[in-house]
């Protein structure tokens, strides 16, 4: 990854290699919880993938960056993230990264750019 925004026609994010560097790993993300820390631990012990989802995730040849936006309160995330994580563990090729969504700066900027409004999303309860 270059220090040169990345952008397409269909994702105008910009993201570069000392952004990406700024993202946390999923581990550190799981450590840094103040929501839900305790739910996520347990779905981390109790998801895995079948041997042939491993196989697939192995066969992976090119790198592989997933970005994720999320929070520690969102429910998508706690369902999601552990099996990403595995995902992660099996492919050699594939790196993630956690952004807060709240406290990443750029998601606004390209929010106003394009006019529209990210989504707001609530916990319920």
């Amino acid at each position: 990854m270059t220090d040169q925004p990345a952008s397409s026609p269909r994702t105008a994010l910009p993201m570069n290699a000392s952004r990406w560097k700024q993202g946390l790993t999923l581990p550190d993300f799981v450590a840094q919880m103040s929501v839900d820390q305790d739910i996520m631990m347990r779905r981390l012990e109790t998801v895995q993938l079948s041997e042939e989802e491993r196989a697939a995730a192995a066969a992976l040849q090119r790198p592989l960056r997933v970005l994720v936006m999320t929070e520690d309160w969102c429910t998508d995330c706690l369902m999601n993230l552990p099996i990403l994580a595995r995902l992660t563990e099996a492919a050699p090729a594939m790196e993630t990264r956690v952004f807060i969504r709240s406290r990443w700066l750029a998601a606004s900027l390209v929010r106003r750019r394009r006019h529209r409004r990210h989504p707001r999303l609530r916990r319920s309860g």
